[in-house]
C-alpha cells in the first residue's frame, strides 16, 4: 500500500497539520508506471478533496490537528 497527503505548510518539510489522506492498494505484479499513474490521480483527488475543504471552511485547526 501506499498513501498521499495534503496537508498546510510548515517551515519544517511535510510537519503541517493533515488535512486529507487516501490510501492506494498495489497489485502484486502490477507495473510501476501503472502505479504511478494510479498515484498521480490518486493524489489529483486528495489534494482536490484538501482544497475543497479549505474552501469551504468546513475545518478547524486547533493545536496542530485538523478537524473537519
Amino acid at each position: 500500500m501506499v498513501g498521499v497527503t495534503a496537508h498546510f505548510v510548515t517551515p519544517n518539510l511535510d510537519e503541517g497539520p493533515i488535512i486529507a489522506q487516501e490510501v492506494l492498494r498495489v497489485r502484486g505484479n502490477e507495473p510501476l508506471a501503472d502505479i504511478v499513474k494510479r498515484g498521480q490521480a490518486l493524489e489529483t483527488r486528495c489534494t482536490l478533496n484538501a482544497v475543497r475543504i479549505y474552501a469551504t471552511k468546513r475545518l478547524d485547526v486547533h493545536w496542530g490537528r485538523v478537524y473537519s
